[in-house]
Order: structure tokens, then sequence, then C-alpha cells
């Protein structure tokens, strides 16, 4: 008679290589800062500054298109609001 292997085993990866396993994953959207939306500074809870995420562009080629959008958020008091991929491992 066989027998399913048990959940403990089928678990019991290393952490490294699920991380290795999801960096070779082609997603297209893993160097990618999608706009969902801007609203004014001053509708922001000042909570939310709390953890803030600072990012900046990575490499030449999107060098330009970044400092033209901070540029143009900065001069009208803007905030745009993002999704970024991050990924952590446990």
């Amino acid at each position: 008679m066989r027998t399913a292997p048990s959940v403990s085993s089928m678990w019991s990866t290393v952490s490294w290589e699920i991380a290795a396993d999801i960096a070779a994953l082609p997603l297209p959207t893993n160097h990618v800062i999608d706009a969902v939306g801007f609203l004014d500074a001053d509708q922001v809870d000042p909570l939310m500054y709390s953890r803030p995420y600072c990012l900046a562009a990575q490499g030449p080629i999107s060098q330009r298109p970044y400092a033209l959008l901070t540029e143009a958020l900065a001069c009208s008091g803007r905030l745009a609001v993002c999704k970024v991929p991050i990924r952590s491992i446990l």
C-alpha cells in the first residue's frame, strides 16, 4: 500500500532554493513602478510617512522618465500612489 508523503517532508526546502527559483522567473513587472493614481500631498495621512519606501531609477534608460515624473510631482504638490513589486523571503 502506497502512502502520500507527509506535508513536512514536501515543504522541507531551504529558503535560498526558493529565492533562486523566484529570481529565475521571467516576471515582466519585476522592475516596474505602476502609478495607479495621483493626489494632493495634504490628503495623505501623516501616519503613512512613518515607513516610506524610497525609490530611484535603475539604469540609464529609466533615469529621464523618472526625473520628469519626480519634477512634475514636485512642481504640482502632488504625490503618486504606486504599486511596486517587493519580494521578501520569510
